[in-house]
């Protein structure tokens, strides 16, 4: 990944923005001396904070009227088991998005869905 990443040569401004803008958006972790899986790391901690902030949006105290938290999570609850939720088809995931030592990602994402179905297998039988 380094090749992305040498100094431009001698020139002007015009040349120096030019060789900048080639630069890839997303910079590989060996950039930055970082192992690889660092990546993987990036993702999970965004993940986390991005649920950590929906989950502060959510109102925590009710104003009277109207019904009881419980009321709606009974209810969603409720909604969800009528839908009967489908598991993800792990080969088509894995065909689509193979496992290989060049897309760390594409591991999260089999065993991240692999996970997922335990738990509609297990939301759906009870």
């Amino acid at each position: 990944p380094g090749e992305f990443y040498l100094s431009p040569k001698e020139g002007s401004v015009k040349d120096y923005l030019a060789a900048i803008s080639e630069f890839p958006l997303n910079p590989h972790p060996n950039v930055f001396g970082l192992h690889e899986n660092a990546d993987i790391t990036c993702a999970q901690n965004e993940t986390i904070e991005l649920c950590e902030i929906m989950l502060g949006l959510q109102p925590k105290v009710s104003t009277g009227g109207g019904k009881s938290r419980e009321e709606i999570i009974g209810e969603v609850a409720t909604e969800l088991q009528m839908r009967q939720l489908k598991p993800f088809a792990i080969d088509d995931i894995c065909s689509r998005y193979p496992l290989s030592y060049s897309e760390c990602m594409n591991t999260v994402l089999s065993q991240e869905c692999i996970r997922y179905n335990k738990l509609i297998r297990k939301y759906n039988s009870s």
